[in-house]
């Protein structure tokens, strides 16, 4: 299942791509993900990793991501996997895949932004372990 959600914004795309690629404030407007650290110190692009913090209530857990995709002030994508036991029992396929494409338009700045379902039958299941009470 793949989700959509388009916005446009009233700021420059070099702004909004700013803002979306500094991993490290996606906590800042997402309901469920608190914190991102990259977990290197090199420059991010394809292939970089980080580590995702969430809480849902009172449950709290934390996913590795790998960027996909890095074009500034275009695109830009990762795919996020468990990380720990739960690696071990599901293996290292990603479980979502999310996406933001930014697009100029004449006053702002449209943006896209996707976000894919890619959990197993079984994961699916497993994760309503996760969901507060």
């Amino acid at each position: 299942m793949t989700d959509r959600v388009v916005r446009e914004m009233a700021a420059r795309p070099d702004v909004v791509w700013a803002a979306l690629s500094d991993i490290t404030r996606l906590g800042e407007w997402s309901t469920e993900c608190y914190r991102c650290d990259w977990n290197s110190d090199q420059a991010p692009g394809v292939g970089s990793t980080f580590t995702g913090y969430n809480r849902l209530g009172d449950k709290e857990g934390s996913n590795e991501a790998t960027v996909t995709a890095w074009v500034p002030e275009r695109r830009l994508g990762w795919d996020v996997r468990m990380i720990g036991a739960s690696r071990e029992r599901f293996g290292d396929k990603p479980f979502s895949r999310w996406g933001f494409s930014i697009e100029p338009t004449d006053a702002e700045t449209r943006v896209t932004q996707t976000t894919e379902d890619l959990r197993t039958e079984e994961i699916k299941q497993r994760s309503l372990d996760f969901l507060p009470e």
